[in-house]
């Protein structure tokens, strides 16, 4: 990585095989990465490094509305599925995991603007599908 790149790292701690996750953006990269590494599978293996190259973001995405102070951290919440993706659907009743999703999610902001500790916005908040390159764009 070269002097100009940015790393952040993140500990995997329920998978019991030591990963880390590393996202990075290097000096004359097509863009970011992410390298899980080490990643020991038996006993003396060496440890492995495998990259996954990250695509750029997505252009014209609609970006969600943040509400809560200026200040304060952001939280964005992905209530997940939507329009034609509705998830599990319940056999007997017909509630499709979609409907579900929306609502914890639109819950979840609604408390922690009220606790005003945050800034909230949802990358969805009517029904409608989100491509997963939009999701983190």
């Amino acid at each position: 990585m070269g002097a100009r790149g940015t790393t952040r790292r993140a500990r995997c701690a329920a998978l019991a095989i030591g990963l880390t996750l590393t996202i990075a953006t290097a000096a004359g990269a097509v863009g970011p990465q992410l390298d899980f590494l080490p990643w020991k599978s038996r006993g003396d293996a060496p440890p492995r490094k495998v990259t996954v190259p990250v695509p750029p973001p997505a252009r014209g995405v609609r970006l969600p509305r943040i509400a809560g102070p200026a200040g304060r951290p952001l939280v964005v919440i992905d209530a997940g599925h939507g329009g034609n993706d509705p998830g599990a659907i319940n056999p007997a009743t017909g509630l499709r995991e979609k409907d579900v999703t929306l609502k914890i999610a639109r819950a979840i902001r609604d408390a922690l603007i009220e606790g005003g500790r945050a800034r909230v916005g949802l990358n969805r908040d009517d029904d409608r599908f989100i491509m997963l390159r939009e999701r983190f764009g």
